[in-house]
């Protein structure tokens, strides 16, 4: 038996709809909400992108595929939702990965970042400095 727990009602939720979904497991869903936030994976089920998805150990191209389909209906994207650049978080991310930081703490940081940052280069700088903090 598993216990599995969250700090918000909204990662649960969004838990509860992923493992409702045929091949989609209780781990498979943690680790997609380990890869993207709530607002950012509401975000990529509405714009049909599979690239966060894709990056969770075990769902190729078409469960990714799958998945966007069954979330596309159940899913409320919000204005803040609409706001997020997909492809800017993906290149935040890349920028922290490639000067050495683990993916953890780069997803972590992401989430922390201000939203009205637009820039890649003022959203790395801003990741940057929550990072020294941290340490």
């Amino acid at each position: 038996m598993d216990l599995f727990g969250f700090l918000d009602k909204e990662n649960l939720d969004l838990f509860e709809l992923l493992i409702g979904i045929s091949g989609i497991g209780p781990k498979t869903a943690l680790g997609i909400l380990n890869v993207a936030t709530p607002s950012l994976l509401r975000q990529a089920v509405a714009s049909d992108d599979t690239s966060y998805l894709t990056k969770v150990s075990g769902i190729g191209k078409k469960n990714a595929e799958k998945i966007v389909l069954e979330l596309r209906d159940k899913l409320v994207v919000t204005s803040e939702d609409r706001q997020v650049n997909l492809r800017g978080e993906s290149d935040v991310l890349a920028a922290l990965l490639s000067l050495g930081y683990n993916e953890r703490d780069a997803r972590e940081v992401l989430k922390r970042i201000p939203k009205d940052l637009s820039g890649t280069s003022e959203r790395v700088r801003a990741a940057l400095k929550l990072l020294s903090e941290n340490q």
